[in-house]
């Protein structure tokens, strides 16, 4: 009866999960959906995670049962992710020089990478499921008794992300809307929304995301394992934190939303150092991505001359500053293709970014440290929603 009990009790938990990631995506479309001119531009190009959501959930249901029933020991795994990341390496390589494929061999890849996706997240998802176990971010649900698990479960669906088409007002820098856009955008497509959007008076940017908090959530395909599994820890910590205050009223504001990608952000870079020591591929620990000084300072000083001449009023004057200053950028190495108030907006709600100015980061790092284990940092800002909250965290003797 016990064994029956504990696979019954675990696939009625991810049911509710998944009403609950329903309930967010329905939230998602009515709080970040543009509404307006930009609405009708975008919506010929538009991604709805409900859908994507409601076909995955099965199948990874289905791939994790496999998983369980036609267990690969872990060699095995290991050398699907070592030809994943492979044929992720070629297939990016022939993808900026096209010369160098072969006939056919751009499918074949594809063909290989599918193969063995199921394998590369089943090993992904059970090592960071023991990593967090391991931490202690373990959970006792109804059903389950004093038996701590890791909830939501760890899942990672490795494909193409959508886009988002990011808005803000010209006169500031805010993210006033956001909407997902099909992966499948050209270029060409892509700009022309973009000068429809700005037509219409307002700032926008199409920015490729590096992963979506979806349920399961979206990484894109790499042959970077590094980026692989922090991300794949990053909306792990959004689907932790989406039980709680701090991840429920994610749309409440953009003080909000940077606590939640700043504390995402500090969780999966810990965590993602302690993979490597624990599961190093060929004897090394990969580094992970630093942003380079002298962009970090360039790009944070221009924030606050381009929020100066806001204030005054002085849209165009700023404007003219950011392509002048994106122009130069390109000419140090560090290429930007679109410069302006959405892109600020955008990659500002991240405080580790060189486009935030915001001040969270070094009071989340500090409380941190003064927490003394993952887990009681997360018990910690879980219940908050604002900077001021988080600062009382952090004075509290």
């Amino acid at each position: 009866m016990g064994r029956l009990l504990w696979p019954a009790s675990y696939l009625a938990l991810l049911a509710a999960l998944l009403a609950a990631t329903a309930l967010m995506g329905w939230r998602l479309l009515d709080v970040l959906g543009p509404q307006g001119p930009v609405e009708r531009l975008a919506a010929p190009y538009g991604y709805s995670t409900l859908t994507w959501e409601m076909a995955q959930v099965p199948q990874k249901l289905a791939a994790k049962l496999g998983g369980h029933l036609h267990r690969e020991d872990e060699a095995e795994r290991e050398e699907r992710l070592r030809r994943y990341l492979q044929a992720a390496a070629r297939l990016r390589q022939i993808s900026q020089q096209p010369e160098l494929a072969a006939p056919g061999e751009r499918e074949a890849l594809l063909r290989q990478m599918s193969r063995d996706e199921n394998a590369v997240e089943l090993l992904l998802e059970g090592r960071i499921t023991a990593l967090l176990e391991e931490a202690g971010l373990t959970t006792s649900p109804p059903l389950f008794g004093r038996l701590g698990i890791v909830f939501p479960p760890v899942a990672v669906e490795l494909g193409p992300t959508p886009k988002v088409l990011a808005v803000s007002p010209r006169e500031r820098i805010l993210l006033q809307q956001a909407f997902l856009l099909t992966p499948r955008l050209s270029s060409g497509q892509r700009d022309a929304l973009e000068r429809a959007a700005d037509a219409t008076g307002v700032s926008s940017l199409v920015v490729d995301v590096g992963g979506l908090g979806a349920y399961p959530s979206i990484v894109p395909a790499s042959d970077d394992y590094a980026f692989l599994v922090e991300t794949t820890i990053h909306e792990w910590v959004h689907h932790y934190l989406a039980l709680y205050p701090l991840g429920r009223n994610y749309f409440r504001s953009a003080e909000t939303r940077t606590i939640n990608e700043s504390v995402a952000d500090l969780v999966a870079e810990e965590l993602t150092v302690a993979y490597f020591r624990r599961y190093p591929m060929d004897g090394q620990v990969p580094r992970l991505r630093e942003w380079p000084a002298a962009l970090v300072r360039e790009l944070r000083s221009l924030r606050q001359e381009v929020e100066a001449l806001l204030r005054l009023g002085q849209v165009e004057e700023a404007e003219s500053l950011m392509e002048a200053r994106r122009q130069e950028l390109a000419r140090q190495g560090y290429y930007i293709r679109r410069l302006n108030q959405a892109y600020f907006a955008f990659f500002g709600l991240y405080a580790d970014n060189p486009a935030s100015s915001s001040t969270v980061g070094p009071k989340l790092e500090a409380l941190r440290q003064r927490s003394g284990s993952l887990r009681r940092f997360l018990e910690a800002v879980r219940g908050i929603t604002s900077e001021g909250q988080l600062d009382a965290l952090v004075a509290r003797p």
